[in-house]
């Protein structure tokens, strides 16, 4: 788990710089529409890179909490289910062997 949200921690740093120069690129390109040099088109396209970069951002932020919460409780009980299952069927070869 370590690994994981040491590797998700970065990748959130680089999100939030993503999302610092959407959000400048944003402000440059709003500017400029101001002025009437740039097209409404370019400024939706501009605020859209800023919304998923957001989106990204809160995305990789939820991964990094579910991966330092640990596996679910659904999740765990599914496991000890088919470890459970691997054991009968290895009681069964066994005893098949042994016959």
């Amino acid at each position: 788990m370590g690994e994981l949200t040491h590797k998700l921690e970065e990748v959130i740093e680089a999100l939030k710089l993503a999302l610092k120069e959407a959000e400048n690129n944003f402000r440059r390109i709003q500017s400029l529409h101001g002025q009437n040099a740039i097209s409404i088109s370019d400024l939706d396209t501009s605020r859209k890179g800023v919304d998923t970069a957001r989106a990204n951002l809160d995305s990789a932020k939820q991964e990094l909490e579910l991966a330092r919460k640990g596996p679910r409780i659904e999740d765990r009980d599914a496991a000890e289910a088919s470890l459970q299952q691997a054991m009968a069927a290895l009681a069964m070869a066994r005893d098949r062997l042994g016959k």
